[in-house]
């Protein structure tokens, strides 16, 4: 199936570069937000921002088709966030074995689950919250991270994600599930106590 991306790379293969500026308008607003998610910086989401757009004017011969054209841009978006991370040096990352549920012998819970189902309008909407939720995503490694970017945030399904960090689709689910149980653990004393 020949999709308007694909016309589009075609063309810019050809030489076309309003070809190349109607992708840049296309996915111009999705870098961004996903490399401000990853590095939380404005300054450094433009940074990669650039460099995507730069790779992708220079590589954009070398795409094959075999995957969605935005696949190929978020590992790009990615890479380039990373790097952006690796060069600030900043590991402020917490080990997430300590939020995993522990289980006493007999398969129950050591510590009691909190629910917080029953108020999510009302936490969402406190800027303090919303303060500690951007805390704990930034606490977690890149892996647990970026899995929990592109499913919870961008909202892409767990193929999709699966594809652009070249995992399989259990991984994916599996570490969103540890990255949700750390950012659960993490939050649990400000939750409880409101």
């Amino acid at each position: 199936m020949v999709t308007a991306d694909c016309l589009l790379v075609e063309k810019i293969k050809r030489g076309d570069e309003s070809a190349f500026e109607k992708i840049m308008e296309r996915f111009q607003p999705r870098v961004y937000r996903l490399a401000y998610r990853i590095t939380n910086s404005a300054v450094d989401a433009e940074d990669v921002t650039q460099n995507v757009f730069l790779i992708l004017h220079n590589k954009i011969a070398s795409f094959k088709g075999e995957s969605a054209l935005f696949s190929w841009v978020y590992k790009i978006t990615l890479n380039a966030s990373w790097e952006i991370l690796r060069n600030r040096k900043r590991e402020s990352h917490v080990s997430i074995e300590q939020y995993l549920p522990q289980f006493k012998e007999d398969g129950r819970h050591v510590e009691p689950i909190l629910d917080w189902s029953n108020r999510p309008d009302e936490i969402t909407t406190r800027k303090e919250a919303q303060v500690l939720v951007r805390k704990a995503i930034d606490g977690l490694s890149a892996e647990y991270k970026t899995v929990l970017i592109l499913r919870d945030i961008e909202g892409l399904p767990s193929k999709e994600t699966a594809e652009i960090l070249d995992l399989t689709v259990p991984a994916v689910k599996s570490r969103l599930r540890r990255a949700r149980l750390c950012i659960k653990g993490r939050l649990a004393g400000y939750f409880s106590r409101n």
